[in-house]
């Protein structure tokens, strides 16, 4: 018999109807940069783009990084008003971030040898910029940095994103060839590594 229904927030997953979050001066930066410093370099990847970037910004003198940081202050409080009016429909909390819903019971656990689960490009690209997302934007919450990398990660280019589909690919390719290899304990786990409930 499930057990009363609790609630989590989903990580990634944001009302398209709430306020979009704010920007660190630097981002704001980023962002507005991008076109042209690919421009004067049209080699570069996402990793050579974003220490391109980096570089320019520090170089940069404090008279010049306040422009930012008051276009940071604009749009932290364009926020603020916002999200104080906001409404969230149902399933969301009031930052806009999706709840999830799951009945308190007995947890399935996953063997701890059997092969790590391939992750997606977009899991990929998170775990690769996370530090340096949250630098830029110490404020943010646990959803609200998952919301925002993923707006980045859809307005990656073709090839940028295709490097790391390729990543995604590579790593699908070697969960399937440990899979083949991995033996479960007998009556304990399942052929996926997964336990097996007791009855």
């Amino acid at each position: 018999m499930p057990g009363t229904a609790k609630y989590r927030t989903s990580g990634n997953v944001r009302d398209p109807s709430a306020p979009k979050l704010p920007r660190s001066a630097y981002l704001l930066f980023s962002h507005s940069s991008r076109n042209a410093i690919l421009a004067s370099s049209p080699g570069l990847d996402f990793g050579g783009l974003s220490k391109e970037t980096s570089r320019i910004w520090k170089a940069m003198s404090d008279n010049e990084r306040g422009g930012w940081k008051r276009k940071e202050e604009e749009d932290k409080k364009r926020y603020e008003n916002e999200i104080a009016k906001y409404k969230p429909p149902e399933g969301y909390n009031k930052n806009g971030e999706k709840l999830k819903a799951w009945a308190s019971g007995v947890k399935r656990t996953r063997d701890p040898l059997a092969p790590k689960k391939p992750l997606t490009s977009f899991i990929l690209y998170q775990h690769a910029n996370r530090a340096e997302f949250k630098e830029a934007n110490p404020t943010y919450t646990f959803g609200e940095l998952a919301s925002y990398t993923s707006k980045m990660f859809k307005e990656l280019g073709s090839e940028e994103k295709k490097l790391w589909e390729d990543k995604a690919t590579k790593d699908k390719a070697r969960y399937e060839r440990e899979m083949k290899e991995y033996k479960p304990k007998k009556g304990k786990y399942d052929e996926q590594g997964m336990s097996i409930s007791e009855k």
